[in-house]
């Protein structure tokens, strides 16, 4: 099982949008983390962007077999989308710098 790293940004972000105590907004966090059916993940890089089914969005960085959650995006609906295929983008972008870093590589 993955190991979540919670700052304390993430949780001030998250608990913009409920009235919790420090323990409980920990909790609500990771159980949003772990939902599996609830998210679409964009892995970049070491970055992993998690858009939840409702309008969040966590942003998690990759630290060997940690992950640390850096902050919470909350979108309007129609902004989701839209963030949704910004991070998509960002994919494609750095995966093209990787195909082109590893054929430049090669052809040495």
């Amino acid at each position: 099982m993955t190991k979540y790293i919670l700052t304390r940004h993430a949780m001030e972000r998250y608990s913009e949008r409920v009235n919790f105590n420090h323990k409980r907004i920990q909790d609500a966090m990771l159980k949003d983390l772990r939902a599996l059916r609830n998210k679409r993940i964009v892995n970049v890089g070491s970055k992993k962007y998690v858009f939840m089914k409702n309008y969040r969005e966590f942003i998690i960085q990759k630290d060997g077999d940690k992950e640390i959650v850096i902050t919470v995006i909350k979108h309007k609906r129609d902004a989701k989308e839209k963030a949704l295929e910004k991070r998509l983008r960002e994919k494609e972008e750095y995966e093209s710098i990787i195909r082109d870093f590893e054929v430049k590589k090669d052809e040495k």
